[in-house]
């Protein structure tokens, strides 16, 4: 078979820096571009943007490690803390959740419109995702089950990991060519489609607040759920049956149908204590003095 896309070689470190921390850095930077374009164009505080921004990143960061190695890496965790803390890995629902609680507590701190500030949030975590995306998919970080699947990628002889999949060891001395799952692709060429959407939607001048974050994480949450049964057990362990990718995906479906079908409330606004009328008056008076 031939394969719809061919296998991407490319050194995972330049230098002493490693080439999926350079994407995922261009992602931090690109989103945070377009989370101030946003808020250029919706009248949203530029300066309230800094302040919550740089607490949802390191949140993000933080719940992304945790979170990751409790649901993916706990048993190597327990055996050597230090080897796992090294290697650093992260996982994109751990920040979603942790980052999700972090803005939850700092718009009640701030008193921020949530929904408005969602729709920032969802634009430009949407331009970071992206290129965090294409890091996986230039590295090879989630590889799947073999596949004669028209997108499955061609994996060169002894690119393929064979020993994440226990019932495929005796492979590993295969030379030939490897067909197989590439899931950061996959998630890639998905955030490609998301983002069209949202471009779209945010130009739209009948759309809710709330709606663009519910839209992308009910186009998000779907295809995630399915492309999770072409993970390993090895590499994402099941829980009663399911990913903890797929629980996190469960629950934000839901979320995005309740933002994009739920009332939005009106904001309260204080009665103006004096008439338009008085206070004009009164600056007549005072000139008049």
């Amino acid at each position: 078979m031939a394969a719809a896309f061919p296998y991407i070689d490319l050194p995972t470190n330049i230098g002493p820096i490693n080439l999926f921390g350079i994407l995922l850095a261009v992602g931090v930077l690109f989103g945070s571009w377009m989370g101030r374009k946003y808020c250029e164009r919706n009248g949203l505080d530029e300066e309230e943007l800094r302040w919550l921004g740089i607490r949802l990143i390191v949140w993000g960061f933080i719940g992304s490690f945790v979170l990751n190695t409790v649901f993916y890496e706990w048993h190597a965790f327990s055996d050597d803390p230090w080897k796992v803390i090294k290697k650093l890995g992260i996982s994109s629902y751990g920040a979603v959740v942790s980052g999700a609680i972090a803005f939850f507590y700092y718009s009640h701190v701030r008193k921020l419109d949530r929904r408005r500030w969602a729709d920032m949030m969802a634009w430009g975590g949407a331009g970071g995702w992206l290129f965090g995306r294409l890091g996986c998919a230039v590295v090879h970080d989630h590889v799947g089950y073999l596949s004669d699947a028209s997108m499955a990628v061609a994996f060169p002889a002894g690119k393929y990991p064979f020993d994440i999949n226990p019932d495929l060891r005796g492979f590993q001395g295969n030379t030939e060519t490897v067909f197989a799952h590439d899931l950061g692709l996959y998630e890639f060429f998905l955030w490609c489609a998301i983002i069209l959407v949202l471009v779209a939607l945010e130009r739209w001048k009948g759309r809710k607040p709330g709606m663009l974050l519910g839209v992308m994480a009910v186009m998000y949450s779907v295809p995630r759920f399915l492309m999770e049964f072409l993970r390993p057990h090895s590499t994402d362990p099941r829980y009663a049956g399911l990913t903890f990718a797929q629980w996190a995906s469960i629950a934000t479906l839901f979320i995005g149908f309740y933002l994009i079908f739920g009332p939005v409330k009106k904001p309260v606004t204080e009665p103006d204590p004096e008439p338009p009328e008085a206070r004009v008056a009164a600056k007549k008076k005072k000139k008049k003095k």
